[in-house]
């Protein structure tokens, strides 16, 4: 039995490796390796637990000497990629005011044409409203001649018809006389000029 719990004892040490202080050296900065990665959340973000978990690291796997060689490396990393984003992110709004000063220019060209387009249109209604005013007025102009002329000849009717009653009565009377006289060549006479004013009435 002795014997058994010997072997089983040895069999349990064989279960566990040995580890020399260069293993534990080994194992200690694959820990820190590993407690470094996890606070490395994004490599432009370098807050105190990174910085601290770097420290570790470095001072223990590289020494004081290397810690500040690789410090330093890190941290210029750090801000280069700081640099690049940040030279990334100005090129981005220059080009971004460069597009909106192009289309202020555009729209300041779209404008001057519109209102170049406006001043004609402007200028074209103005000329035809004259045009237009300008007919109104003869329009007008002819209408008064022609309601004068209306009345001129309403009157000249007006007067023809009266001078054509007065003709007829006094040529109604001139035939009786006549007749009665027996002045037959004086009434044939009296006819003709009678004719020839009913002509030219």
């Amino acid at each position: 039995m002795g014997q058994e719990q010997s072997l089983n004892t040895i069999n349990r040490g064989s279960n566990y490796t040995l580890c020399d202080a260069a293993c534990e050296r080994e194992k200690k900065i694959e820990q820190l390796k590993n407690t470094y990665d996890r606070a490395i959340r994004d490599d432009m973000k370098d807050s105190e637990e990174v910085r601290q978990a770097r420290k570790q690291y470095f001072t223990f796997k590289y020494g004081p000497g290397g810690y500040n060689v690789r410090e330093r490396e890190t941290l210029e990393n750090v801000a280069n990629k700081n640099a690049e984003k940040l030279k990334m992110k100005h090129d981005d709004l220059v080009h971004e005011i460069n597009e909106q000063q192009a289309i202020k220019n555009d729209n300041t060209i779209a404008l001057k044409n519109m209102r170049e387009l406006l001043d004609k249109i402007r200028a074209s209604n103005n000329k035809l409203e004259s045009e237009l005013d300008e007919r109104v007025s003869t329009l007008e102009t002819s209408q008064r001649r022609i309601w004068y002329t209306n009345k001129k000849e309403d009157k000249y009717a007006w007067f023809s018809n009266i001078l054509t009653i007065i003709l007829r009565v006094v040529l109604f009377f001139s035939i009786i006389y006549l007749l009665y006289q027996k002045k037959y060549i004086s009434l044939v006479i009296i006819l003709i000029l009678y004719l020839l004013i009913m002509h030219f009435l």
